[in-house]
This record gives structure tokens, C-alpha cells and sequence, in this order.
């Protein structure tokens, strides 16, 4: 069984990303199954393949200074690792531990008919992730300790630390979808993937995740994040009903009308 881990980073490099600082804490136990490939969103590189190399061989680096779309970014990589059978996606500030890396390995091993494997997100003691979608709206009903096989019906999931079976990409069954560049991919792809598959597996893990929307900033970011988050939920909720395309818009009009855009 072949495993590749990727890790998209945007102006941090080895001493920053915490993802990879944490994965290559276990170097020497995954080389020889899980093959690390880092693509580079910065707009100048912040990794040297010979570095990289002498500290991972099994290990990959690809630098997109144009900042290259997410989805364009996970479907390449699984593009060009078809010889591979997952692909594990983390961002740069996730916590990856041998627990968590270890449990998707053994669940695969056990369920080999599940395509997806993701962790648990918890803030402030609500699961985040696996949560459920009513139209264009995720609700929250799982208790702290949920895991095991679950239905994917009006599933959603947060991307970083989902395990997805390559062939599923790399066969155009479910693709990320390249009209999102960064926020609302893994919405799209829980709905499309929830539409094509019956059932996923929760780890029984909680990955440590910080997630933008609860972090300190700007107004000016806030507002830039909240207009970006809006548009990709527009079109994805255009691709759930006419209903749920119909709810997310006026909730838009409204925000806007009363100026409510953080």
C-alpha cells in the first residue's frame, strides 16, 4: 500500500509550517509506505528540493508562485501519483501525529471498500467536522466521541487531514472542483462525493486544526474573507437545489443590506 501526504504551503517553510515540522518528527517510521509532497503557493520558494531531500527522500516539491488554486493543487498532485492508492491533504498549520496517521493506516487496512477516511474537528467543543449539510448550511449534531463508518448522505467535511482514495481523483469519479479556489473546496467535495459514495469512516482522532474564520484580524481581512467565503458558497449551493441556492442568497442580500459582512 502506497500513501501520499501532501502538505500546500504559502510563505512558511520547514522551521514555520507546523504540519511539516510535526510529520517529519516520524520520518524514519513512514518512509518506506508514505511518499511527502510539498506544494509551494509562495511567491518565492520557501524549501530547497536538496534539503528536502536529504532530510525525506520519499518526497516531492512543487512551487507554484502564481498561487495556484487548491483544488488545482490536490487534483495534479493525485494526477501525477497514480501508482499510489491514497492521498492524505493537510494545509501547513495542522498538528500530524503517528496516533492519527497510524489509525488511517490500520483503518484502511481493515475497511478496504471505504475511499474516504477523515479525522474529528472540534472548537470549543462542537464537531466541526464530519457535520451535515441542511441546503446551503452545515449543521453540527455528532458528539465529541464520534467515529467509526458513517453514512456520507448531506455529509461535509473540513479538508485538512481527509485520506481519499487515489483512483476515486485520478478516474474523474469525484474531482475537486477547479472553479474554487480556496474556500468551499471541501464542501464541494463532500456533496459531490456524498452523491457518488454511500458511507466514509471517521478516525477516532481530533486533529489539531486552526481554522481562519475564529482567528484574530482586520476588519479589511475579515470583510475580504467573508465576500470570498460567500461567493463559493453561492456556487455550491447553486449545485446542492434551487432551494438551497435561493436561502444562501438572500442570506447574502441581507448581510449586505445590513452591513453585517464580519
Amino acid at each position: 500500500m502506497k500513501l501520499v501526504l501532501l502538505i500546500v504551503l504559502y510563505n512558511q517553510d520547514l522551521e514555520s509550517s507546523e504540519s511539516l515540522k510535526s510529520f517529519l518528527r516520524y520520518k524514519d517510521r513512514y518512509s518506506g509506505i508514505i511518499k511527502l509532497c510539498i506544494w509551494d503557493n509562495s511567491p518565492i520558494p520557501m524549501l530547497d528540493k536538496e534539503v528536502l531531500n536529504n532530510i525525506y527522500a520519499n518526497s516531492a516539491y512543487y512551487h507554484y508562485p502564481t498561487n495556484a488554486p487548491l483544488s488545482f493543487a490536490y487534483n495534479r498532485i493525485a494526477d501525477n501519483n497514480k501508482d499510489s492508492d491514497y492521498i492524505m491533504i493537510f494545509d501547513q498549520d495542522s498538528m500530524i501525529t503517528s496516533e492519527y496517521v497510524d489509525k488511517v493506516l490500520y483503518g484502511i487496512e481493515q475497511c478496504p471498500d471505504i475511499n474516504l477516511f477523515i479525522p474529528r474537528i472540534i472548537h470549543n467543543g462542537t464537531v466541526l467536522s464530519p457535520a451535515k449539510r441542511y441546503l446551503h448550511r452545515g449543521k453540527f449534531p455528532y458528539e465529541t466521541n464520534i467515529h467509526g463508518i458513517i453514512s456520507s448522505k448531506k455529509f461535509i467535511g473540513i479538508m485538512s487531514g481527509m485520506c481519499v482514495r487515489i483512483n476515486l481523483i485520478t478516474n474523474r469519479i469525484v474531482r475537486f472542483d477547479e472553479n474554487l479556489r480556496l474556500y468551499g473546496i471541501d464542501s464541494k467535495f463532500s456533496l459531490d462525493y456524498s452523491r457518488k459514495m454511500s458511507n466514509l469512516m471517521v478516525i477516532d482522532h481530533t486533529l489539531g486544526h486552526n481554522l481562519s474564520i475564529f482567528e484574530e484580524e482586520d476588519i479589511e481581512t475579515k470583510k475580504k474573507r467573508f465576500i470570498s467565503r460567500f461567493k463559493s458558497s453561492l456556487y455550491y449551493s447553486f449545485h446542492i437545489s434551487p432551494l438551497a441556492f435561493a436561502t444562501c442568497l438572500t442570506a447574502f442580500i441581507i448581510r449586505v443590506v445590513t452591513k453585517r459582512l464580519v
